[in-house]
């Protein structure tokens, strides 16, 4: 969403990022047990932070992905609004121009 109303461009950190989210309301977010914006950037089957892709230059192909992930693959969201699980061989061609 952000990105969609930002010319294509994504934050330039997580401080405007999180501006946004919060403008946006976290109700949105209480149906998959979100009550603070905090718990949006933890992946909770890795326990890590997710790693943004933030700068504000031109969107990439992936927007967001798991730290560590699980034996199966990493979960990632990409800039067409996907969110999957990609195995590891996947995941590195997919951000290995990040």
């Amino acid at each position: 969403m952000y990105a969609s109303q930002n010319r294509g461009i994504p934050p330039a950190n997580e401080e405007e990022f999180k501006r946004y989210i919060l403008a946006q309301g976290l109700e949105h977010f209480t149906e998959f047990g979100i009550t603070k914006i905090e718990d949006l950037f933890i992946s909770p089957r890795d326990g890590e932070p997710y790693v943004v892709v933030y700068g504000g230059r031109e969107l990439p192909d992936v927007l967001a992905y798991e730290q560590m992930g699980t034996e199966t693959g990493r979960w990632i969201v990409s800039s067409m609004a996907l969110v999957a699980e990609v195995d590891e061989a996947t995941f590195k061609q997919m951000v290995s121009d990040e």
